[in-house]
């Protein structure tokens, strides 16, 4: 499957609670052509051989988790039981270009949440609302 490989070469970065999905996958696709350009000679004469994931998530202390499409799309759905940092979590992890963000639903339909930068002069990355246009 996608992502079930073994591990030649791990690195970590920082995830700041601002960071949006869309922002660490743009940062780790850096980061892992970084990674080849670095060790590409090594991975090919064999000096760097592989890891089972299973085994690379064990001593880091991860607990790696699988979401099917299914999960996913229920979990975009932001109910009233959640609190103010669980609907901060969702905004940030369904906020990516081309996909449909994080939404409550409403009897009127669907009102996005999504993740704005107003740039340097302006606060920062904060969550605010969109409705949908049918």
């Amino acid at each position: 499957g996608i992502d079930t490989g073994d591990i030649l070469v791990v690195r970590s970065f920082p995830i700041s609670r601002k960071d949006t999905v869309y922002d660490l996958f743009q940062r780790s696709n850096r980061l892992g052509l970084e990674l080849i350009k670095e060790h590409l000679l090594d991975i090919a004469t064999g000096k760097i051989t592989s890891q089972r994931q299973d085994a690379v998530c064990q001593r880091a202390g991860i607990v790696a988790t699988t979401y099917r499409r299914k999960d996913v799309l229920q979990l975009k759905a932001v109910r009233g039981t959640l609190n103010p940092e669980e609907i901060w979590n969702r905004a940030r992890a369904f906020d990516f270009p081309g996909h449909e963000p994080a939404y409550v639903e409403t009897p009127h339909g669907r009102v996005h949440l999504a993740m704005s930068d107003l740039g340097e002069n302006g606060p920062g990355k904060g969550a605010w609302l969109w409705k949908r246009v049918a």
